[in-house]
């Protein structure tokens, strides 16, 4: 639709054709597949997408690491042939490239592990233990957090066996399970707590006091396990009463850094790059491009916070990515010919600011690159206004890059301030 006559983008269509998009895009490699051995193939399943996985870790990796993180599964959609395809149940998208994810409160990506079966990587010397794969993905995660860290997972991935590795790396964890793995306890069944009441909590703790089992009551009876909280602290959620037809404070124990990569996940499916291709690789090369837009949106919005931006003038997500496209396709396009000098059209005093014909200013990241803007002396009747915000005058000199017109005079040299 970019390139169709009733809703054709220029910026897009004037760049690159359409012919040319998809040809690129059914060509894109990240590897040479007559230079990867078989024996490496066999090894990593991952190997045609291996140096965009590396980039993106090698990246994420020199992030800041927090007190409180999160780790779920997160599903890279993708319904094709591959050998490492993966289905779980009660995902937004449930067919695709399963992959494990460190991750903060605010959904920034710290670390991240692609499940693909016997070959994934995790920790050697804990492959005997009655783990399964999500505790010894939450071990090899755990790798890149510092003594002290408190993790969050859900019922899928928490056992007392975790729980106890962790405890012996100087990292405690916490998340939901399920009863029946803990018969013996002595916890009120479902129903006894249902008649005590919402917001009802009972604990238990371990004898040597180093893990503490917590049930609580909401809809339903949700039991945590956790070695560095019992039932505090406590902080009250907003629950709607249908007998008081009201919403009512419920007590409920402190879980709040466990949805980091439910954030995630909505981050990135709200404006998701999705191409109908049969290519896994491609999905893949496209996925990890959304996690690191997020990833920058985030730090973005982090440091507008300590310099003290307005909230009216910090980007949101949407008008982040195309701050970045923007950059992007101005930041590559090559200088005009001089054909397209000879055809120029000098916009008319009477049209205002704004108005169609009018060239919008490049991003100050474009800007920023003096190396590719150089000026053109226009062969045009009329002068036309300097974009120099500081220069009211006119001229008829014209950067070949950005395609606006800048003062280059012996007492002004606008082109240069406006570069700098």
């Amino acid at each position: 639709m970019y390139w169709s006559k009733s809703f054709k983008i220029p910026p897009i269509a004037d760049t690159m054709g359409r012919n040319r998009f998809f040809k690129i895009r059914n060509y894109l490699h990240a590897v040479n597949n007559l230079e990867v051995s078989d024996e490496e193939q066999k090894r990593d399943k991952l190997w045609k997408v291996r140096p965009i996985i590396t980039s993106f870790h090698n990246a994420v990796l020199r992030l800041p690491r927090e007190e409180n993180v999160s780790i779920d599964e997160q599903m890279i959609p993708f319904s094709g042939k591959v050998a490492i395809r993966q289905y779980v149940p009660r995902k937004p998208n449930p067919t695709g490239l399963k992959h494990y994810v460190l991750a903060s409160k605010n959904g920034t990506i710290l670390d991240f592990e692609i499940y693909q079966g016997k070959t994934t990587n995790f920790p050697e010397d804990v492959e005997k233990e009655n783990l399964g794969a999500g505790g010894r993905a939450v071990l090899r995660l755990s790798e890149t957090c510092s003594p002290g860290t408190n993790i969050y997972f859900d019922r899928y991935l928490t056992s007392i066996t975790l729980l106890d590795k962790l405890r012996e790396k100087g990292i405690s964890g916490t998340g939901t399970t399920m009863s029946n793995k803990f018969p013996k306890v002595g916890f009120p069944t479902d129903y006894e707590l249902k008649k005590l009441g919402r917001g009802i909590i009972k604990s238990k703790v371990r004898d040597d006091n180093k893990v503490a089992l917590v049930r609580w009551m909401d809809n339903k009876a949700i039991t945590m396990a956790s070695s560095a909280h019992s039932i505090n602290p406590i902080h009250q959620c907003r629950r709607y009463s249908r007998p008081d037809q009201q919403y009512l404070n419920v007590p409920q124990p402190d879980n709040e850094f466990m949805g980091g990569v439910d954030l995630l996940n909505r981050l990135i499916a709200a404006y998701r790059c999705y191409h109908k291709t049969k290519k896994w690789p491609i999905r893949v090369f496209e996925h990890f491009m959304d996690c690191a837009v997020v990833n920058s949106w985030n730090q973005y919005r982090s440091d507008c916070e300590i310099l003290k931006v307005k909230k009216t003038d910090i980007l949101d997500l949407i008008g982040f990515k195309m701050r970045i496209a923007e950059a992007l396709i101005k930041g590559i396009s090559t200088a005009e010919s001089e054909s397209d000098y000879e055809t120029f059209e000098p916009i008319s005093r009477k049209k205002l600011p704004g108005r169609p014909g009018r060239v919008s200013l490049p991003p100050a990241e474009v800007a920023k690159s003096k190396g590719r803007h150089l000026p053109k002396a226009m062969d045009i009747k009329e002068a036309q206004r300097c974009r120099n915000p500081d220069c009211t005058r006119r001229t008829r000199v014209k950067c070949i890059s950005c395609n606006i017109c800048l003062c280059v005079v012996k007492d002004r040299d606008c082109f240069i301030e406006f570069y700098n």
